[in-house]
């Protein structure tokens, strides 16, 4: 398979560069390195760093290249540190041996910016503007889970269009990529695995495919871990070239004037918290019916207690009603049995009640340690959710209050129960929090569309 440009700047932290950086630096994976002729025409890209301070700022890069396991490289060896004068501005240069394509790994401090161009030389020798390649960061990749939808592919005589995919997690991850005509008729759908830290990508996809001119497609693309994903629409002849993101949704926060903005935090968050995300964070739709963020914890630590915060609005019960519907789930790694630390549902007409359940450190297949509170939702309303996991004292609680910090705050339901362990073992993998049930479960989850989940403050000590 062809390989072509790329382009991605994400993700926080450098635990593994060992060069001289200053304290707090980050690192991002700026976009498309590439230096390399396809056809007649040539592609190079532009990475311009400025140091924004009045001190001297140091970063290093490093070259990561396309398919490859990014995690492989040794960086106190193969990375490079450039020093910027107070203010100044750089291109950096020879980043990529000639005919690779792949990505540049970024440590600096908070006071550097980064961009990238792409830039293309037509056959007949003309150099184009280029295209810039949005700087992808810890707050704007996709967290697994998630869906990006890519609009706009388009394939004709001298158009082509070129997919990347990549992986932001250090571990692989399985991704699905559907691709579908204008109509929503399925041409494709196909499970594709990227290695730790890794860029796939297709140079002519659609052709690749066997559509020799179909009309406008579009692509989703969902995987397991963090990632980032988009097309460029290519000249063959003119170099000229466009960049596809993926699509913005309806889930957006933001308002028109004289409409009501999602509801400040009902709760305050400590500023040390393990995990928060203010405002509205995820809104199921379908495609798109549940969302997952990682929790980072420190490998092999023992800690005593977890405690999640949140708001939430429901909208109608799903079918059905007395079904189980989201709040969240709270797991460590990616199995299920022994590691399910906290799992909050509502249920509807014919049940009306909430539900917390645990399997922590039981073996696999035992049943959930769980416990239900009488309640009824009022849908639109407003709730907040505090659930705790005290190991120490060896017990649950989950407490539901409506119109929470207002002085109409009432409790709809408070209960606790024993759960089977003291300890809350982050071995070496993270801890993953989810919102939603996904469509096509085997037991008795349904998505809650058009729910709102808000506010999350989810702390470990």
């Amino acid at each position: 398979m062809q390989r072509l440009l790329v382009s991605v700047l994400a993700v926080l932290l450098l635990s593994t560069i060992t060069l001289a950086v200053p304290a707090g630096a980050g690192t991002v994976y700026a976009p498309v390195v590439t230096d390399r002729a396809i056809g007649n025409s040539l592609y190079t890209t532009e990475i311009r760093v400025t140091n924004n301070s009045e001190e001297v700022a140091e970063l290093t890069y490093l070259f990561l290249a396309a398919w490859e396991d990014g995690t492989e490289p040794d960086r106190s060896t193969d990375s490079f540190a450039v020093s910027l004068d107070p203010h100044e501005s750089r291109v950096l240069e020879n980043l990529v041996p000639s005919d690779f394509v792949g990505f540049l790994e970024i440590t600096a401090p908070d006071s550097v910016s980064v961009t990238s161009r792409l830039v293309g030389t037509s056959e007949d020798a003309v150099v184009r503007m280029g295209v810039d390649v949005p700087v992808i960061t810890s707050s704007s990749l996709i967290a697994g889970g998630e869906t990006a939808m890519l609009q706009g592919w388009s394939r004709a005589d001298e158009l082509v269009t070129d997919f990347y995919l990549i992986n932001l997690a250090s571990t692989p991850s399985e991704c699905e990529i559907s691709v579908r005509r204008r109509g929503g008729a399925e041409i494709i759908t196909t499970a594709a695995t990227a290695n730790p830290l890794s860029m796939l990508f297709f140079d002519d996809a659609l052709g690749k495919l066997g559509l020799a001119s179909p009309s406008e497609v579009r692509a989703s693309v969902t995987c397991e871990e963090s990632f980032y994903a988009f097309v460029l629409l290519r000249s063959k002849t003119t170099a000229e070239l466009a960049f596809v993101p993926p699509a913005g949704t309806g889930s957006s926060t933001l308002k028109p004037p004289g409409t009501t903005a999602p509801p400040a935090p009902s709760f305050p968050c400590p500023d040390d918290a393990w995990f928060v995300k203010d405002g509205a964070f995820h809104r199921p739709a379908i495609g798109t019916e549940a969302r997952r963020f990682t929790l980072p914890v420190t490998p092999g630590r023992l800690y005593r207690k977890i405690t999640i915060d949140m708001d939430f609005i429901p909208s109608e019960w799903n079918t059905p009603a007395s079904g189980n519907h989201a709040i969240f789930w709270l797991n460590r790694g990616n199995r299920w049995g022994g590691n399910v630390y906290g799992y909050v549902n509502a249920f509807g007409p014919n049940k009306d009640f909430i539900k917390m359940s645990t399997n922590a450190d039981l073996e696999d297949g035992a049943d959930m340690v769980a416990y239900t509170g009488d309640a009824q939702l009022v849908m639109g309303e407003r709730y907040h959710v505090r659930y705790t996991y005290d190991g120490l004292a060896q017990r649950m609680e989950t407490v539901v209050t409506v119109n929470a910090g207002t002085e109409d705050e009432r409790e709809i339901v408070s209960f606790r129960g024993w759960v089977p362990s003291r300890r809350i073992d982050t071995t070496n993998e993270p801890f993953y929090i989810w919102f939603g049930h996904p469509t096509g479960t085997a037991g008795p989850e349904v998505p809650t569309y058009d729910w709102l989940y808000l506010n999350l403050c989810a702390q470990i000590e």
